[in-house]
């Protein structure tokens, strides 16, 4: 933790570029249906610059109505903190998604899928 100027102390950005977002090795996920593989690396000029890889994906099986979720954020890379930025978009998407898509009884039609994607990327973007 940081003290600011006012003398508060709290997590302010600077702490947030001591720790990075959990490191992505591959994740693969497979129902009886689908197989989903997930992985965001980090390029030779970051890794020669000391920059995070910024970009994040990650997948999700939704166990009971057979449907495999993923979301995958490319970040902004002239911001210094856009690793994070991935990270929380992709989480928050799928987090959103996940709990539009198990408030349904039965796997939801296409219609409610555009409309659950589209609200999960604002619901993201805020």
């Amino acid at each position: 933790m940081n003290m600011n100027q006012s003398g508060r102390t709290g997590i302010y950005p600077q702490d947030l570029l001591q720790s990075l977002p959990p490191r992505q090795e591959g994740k693969w996920a497979r129902n009886s249906k689908f197989s989903a593989f997930a992985v965001s690396l980090q390029g030779s000029s970051h890794v020669q610059k000391g920059i995070p890889c910024q970009d994040y994906s990650d997948i999700r099986i939704l166990d009971g109505c057979g449907i495999i979720i993923g979301g995958i954020a490319d970040g902004v890379g002239s911001c210094p903190l856009s690793h994070w930025g991935a990270y929380i978009a992709v989480n928050e998407a799928l987090n959103y998604v996940e709990d539009k898509i198990r408030g349904y009884e039965r796997a939801p039609g296409e219609p409610e899928i555009n409309q659950i994607l589209n609200d999960a990327f604002r619901y993201a973007e805020d």
